[in-house]
């Protein structure tokens, strides 16, 4: 008797388990919570991709910014702590020094592009490495040459907008001589 009065709940447990199953999807679907094979955002990820929105914004107005050559828009983009090193092989440190800097050297340059590879963020640094490339010569004169570089750009967190606190340029050595 107690062999009959085990197999009945045995029976009905293995019932449910086929119900709840790939039969009834409308069943499964009654279930509290979401699955927890479903992809999910952790906060690390929530804030890089926050934080690269706000960086890539910055991107984008220092790379206008370059194209129009509109010096006043680059130095206001600029930590006050900002190093400044274009593959030219200069430094400029500190952002009255990178001014003076970039206001000779922005007229010199046109096709500003620049292609972010890699980045990471965490508090209020952020870093991007990427690819750089734009044409180089004397204002007036036909004589220009491409730069194709890798540039390697530290953004600090000032309030809700972010500085470039670093810019230095590597020249790509297959691009040719300098």
């Amino acid at each position: 008797m107690r062999r009959g009065c085990c197999a009945a709940p045995a029976t009905a447990i293995l019932c449910a388990a086929v119900a709840l199953t790939g039969v009834t999807p409308s069943a499964r679907a009654q279930l509290p919570g979401e699955s927890v094979y479903s992809s999910k955002m952790s906060m690390r990820q929530e804030f890089l991709a926050h934080a690269y929105e706000e960086v890539r914004a910055t991107l984008d107005l220092w790379q206008q910014s370059l194209r129009v050559q509109r010096v006043k828009d680059l130095v206001s983009i600029l930590a006050d702590e900002v190093i400044f090193t274009p593959v030219e092989g200069w430094t400029a440190r500190g952002k009255a020094d990178a001014a003076d800097s970039l206001t000779r050297y922005v007229p010199r340059l046109s096709a500003y592009g620049l292609t972010p590879i890699d980045f990471d963020a965490s508090g209020g640094l952020a870093y991007v490495f990427g690819a750089t490339h734009y044409q180089i010569g004397v204002p007036g004169n036909g004589d220009r040459r491409t730069v194709t570089a890798e540039v390697v750009i530290v953004l600090v967190q000032r309030g809700p907008t972010w500085k470039l606190r670093s810019y230095v340029e590597r020249r790509d050595p297959t691009s040719g001589p300098p």
